[in-house]
């Protein structure tokens, strides 16, 4: 178990992976991926890859806000 203190070190996120292309198959690059999360209220995206080193978004919010993603 955690300790009382350590608890409030950490702030609760969600995570929403996103590849590289859109639902009209269309690519996305950083810039858009930014665009889009900002208007979403995401706090950071991060360029990263997957496991078969496909490139990928990852978006962090506040987990009470994904639905608005």
């Amino acid at each position: 178990m955690m300790a009382e203190g350590a608890r409030h070190s950490f702030d609760k996120k969600g995570v929403i992976v996103v590849g590289e292309e859109d639902r009209e198959k269309k690519p996305v690059n950083l810039e858009r991926a930014l665009e889009l999360a900002i208007e979403a209220g995401a706090e950071d995206v991060a360029e990263t890859e997957d496991e078969e080193e496909k490139n990928i978004f990852k978006v962090s919010k506040k987990p009470w806000c994904l639905v608005d993603f």
